[in-house]
């Protein structure tokens, strides 16, 4: 069954026409509320731990500042007459800078940056040998070395004492180079890419639906009793179970962990056991997919459960850890290899139009291959300067352009919240492909520490949020070099604002009373990895480039199955998610989704599809404000509270 075709964003009239306004108001909005984010996040995810302000690809936070925009232009034309409103294309430029810069204080920079280079110090014993792995093989300019301000970095001041910013300042500028050059890297391929996912292929953009509907639709949503059908229930459920949290009496709506499949404790029929989570918005993401899409990440999943049955019976089971992250591996270079090979005239279009600068398509061209070619040269330097061979250090620089196309289009095809690439980080996805013992020892910790900052836990990943500020660019007529320079100023700002909040937040509680994620496995669960493989480097294993190549020949199946047959019913990315921990979380939701969208098309075609997408948009915006609810009490409160995401 295919998806039918919907182009959003298109106005519906009134105050919200995007073709009014420009970015002067959009960048001072805009910088407001990067600020306001990356002042809050840092306590909200870090220290609260409640529902994370940007630990998925379309944030809390920014959804909030979108609808408080749009909540308080409403007011203003009724106290201001004369007053027209924020104009459409302000608040999408708004919008869009915020969604690029969420998730810097957290999960896209500073939360990942701040432990890697202060850990090892902070946690070497001799038992652990970070000092003699990590530390003496590492240029010392990666690494602060006050050793008084790394441990109150993780214990916090003492009374009166002030924050130790210059002993990070060395260490954070020279950092600060590399994730210039990955930005430039990723700013640079969203532009070369925009056209190819947007016009000719394209791609559904699900998460953006909504925000394009607020924006851009005038005053419909405040009317609309289906919409808000949709954001009563998620909102009254999730109420609910907010306060018996507070009073135990009040009964509770099971939404998280509900045991699924649990057949029994033992093997092999544990492997089919899983949980279900209900999350509404997830519901509505897959409501508005191509329907091939939303039934192959829950029907992979399963199949991903029983290949471990199937191994276990065989007598596998265990290596069969290693053959699926080895799947995973495969088939996200074959995904990218495929989307390459399929935007081959746009590429060639690129290529002509940048040589003869041709319009101002040919100029945007000629500068995002310039500024490619240029990030690019700035890893690869970078790294070399930090002791990895040329060879090495762009191999990559390279990897990491595959993990931003990759990520950034499975993201924008499926609207997985969670999508990150955990199994291509380059000692990973080195080791699957041919083994480690190549590299040299000062080499591991180097490309381990990157790794983990740049390409690891990529749930706010700057390249999906390029390429859905350049779709709002396209929806609303503004140029793209304007979006460009507006997404270029909200990184600097918020790179900035990120390593400020961070670290006074850390010196003024102390970041082992933080998230033990962030501060305490998650540093040191990697560095016992550099130690493991410096002290045991991996040979080239046959099981596991085995394992790789059968899952790019299995996308590559797929993928000439949906290009010669329109009937297909199964999508590659589903087979690439399907090993996610993450999507043990959504499998459910999308499941689903599907069935709603199946059932309502079967009764009564296009037109109840489209009527009920409006209820669908509420369940999303509904579960949204429940969880920026009771983010607010907890901040209010300063204790832990309800958590809906994750």
């Amino acid at each position: 069954m295919q998806s039918p075709s919907r182009e959003v964003g298109t106005p519906a009239g009134g105050e919200g026409d995007p073709k009014r306004g420009g970015t002067p108001h959009a960048l001072v909005l805009g910088v407001a509320g990067i600020l306001i984010l990356c002042l809050a996040a840092p306590y909200t995810d870090l220290t609260l731990q409640g529902s994370e302000l940007a630990g998925n690809h379309l944030p809390l936070g920014t959804v909030c500042f979108l609808l408080a925009l749009v909540g308080l232009s409403a007011l203003g034309r009724r106290l201001l007459r004369r007053w027209r409103g924020l104009a459409g294309r302000d608040l999408l430029v708004a919008f869009a800078m915020t969604l690029v810069a969420a998730g810097l204080p957290t999960f896209g920079l500073a939360a990942y940056l701040f432990p890697i280079m202060s850990a090892p110090g902070f946690y070497a014993t001799p038992e652990n040998r970070y000092a003699e792995v990590v530390l003496a093989h590492i240029p010392d300019w990666l690494v602060p070395h006050d050793a008084a301000a790394i441990r109150h970095f993780y214990l916090g001041l003492p009374p009166g004492a002030a924050v130790p910013w210059a002993a990070w300042l060395r260490p954070l500028a020279l950092w600060s180079v590399l994730a210039l050059a990955i930005y430039l890297v990723m700013v640079c391929l969203s532009v070369l890419v925009a056209d190819q996912w947007i016009r000719r292929e394209r791609l559904t953009f699900p998460l953006m639906q909504v925000p394009l509907e607020v924006s851009t639709s005038g005053r419909w949503y405040w009317h609309d009793r289906l919409l808000w059908l949709g954001v009563a229930i998620p909102l009254a459920l999730h109420t609910l179970n907010g306060l018996h949290r507070a009073m135990p009496e009040l009964p509770e709506v099971q939404l998280k962990n509900v045991s699924f499949m649990d057949l029994s404790p033992d093997k092999p029929l544990s492997y089919l056991r899983t949980s279900i989570n209900v999350y509404f918005s997830v519901i509505a993401v897959a409501y508005l997919l191509p329907a091939e899409v939303s039934f192959s990440i829950p029907f992979f999943y399963y199949v991903h459960r029983l290949q471990y049955l199937v191994a276990y019976i065989r007598g596998g089971d265990l290596a069969f850890g290693s053959v699926a992250q080895g799947q995973y591996v495969g088939a996200f270079l074959a995904f990218v290899g495929m989307g390459l090979w399929v935007a081959r005239p746009h590429l060639r279009e690129v290529a002509r139009l940048a040589r003869r600068g041709e319009g101002e398509r040919g100029a945007e061209y000629r500068w995002a291959l310039v500024g490619l070619a240029l990030g690019i040269l700035m890893m690869t330097g970078w790294l070399r300067a930090a002791g990895v061979r040329a060879s090495v250090a762009l191999a990559v620089a390279v990897l990491f352009v595959v993990i931003a196309l990759g990520l950034g289009r499975l993201v924008v095809e499926t609207g997985a919240l969670f999508a990150k690439a955990t199994q291509m980080p380059p000692l990973t996805a080195f080791e699957y492909m041919a083994g480690t013992s190549w590299l040299r020892t000062p080499e591991v910790p180097v490309i381990g520490m990157v790794g983990y900052i740049f390409m690891f836990d990529l749930k706010a990943f700057a390249m999906p949020a390029l390429a859905h500020a350049h779709k709002l660019g396209d929806a609303a007529g503004i140029p793209r070099r304007r979006m460009v320079g507006a997404l270029v100023l909200a990184l600097a700002v918020g790179t900035v604002a990120s390593y400020t909040s961070l670290l006074w937040m850390a010196y003024h509680h102390g970041a082992v009373k933080m998230s033990p994620w962030f501060f305490v496995s998650g540093p040191t669960s990697h560095l016992d990895s550099f130690v493991s493989l410096v002290s045991t480097p991996r040979p080239p294993d046959l099981l596991k480039l085995g394992a790789t190549v059968g899952g790019a020949l299995f996308v590559l199946f797929l993928s000439a199955m949906r290009q010669r047959f329109l009937w297909w019913p199964l999508h590659p990315c589903g087979y690439i998610l399907a090993s996610s921990f993450e999507t043990g979380r959504i499998w459910f939701p999308f499941l689903i989704g599907w069935l709603c969208k199946a059932a309502l098309i079967r009764a009564g075609g296009l037109k109840l599809y489209r009527q009920a997408c409006r209820f669908f948009w509420g369940l999303l915006l509904g579960e949204f404000a429940a969880a920026a609810l009771w983010l607010g009490v907890s901040a209010a409160s300063g204790l832990g509270g309800y958590a809906i995401f994750p």
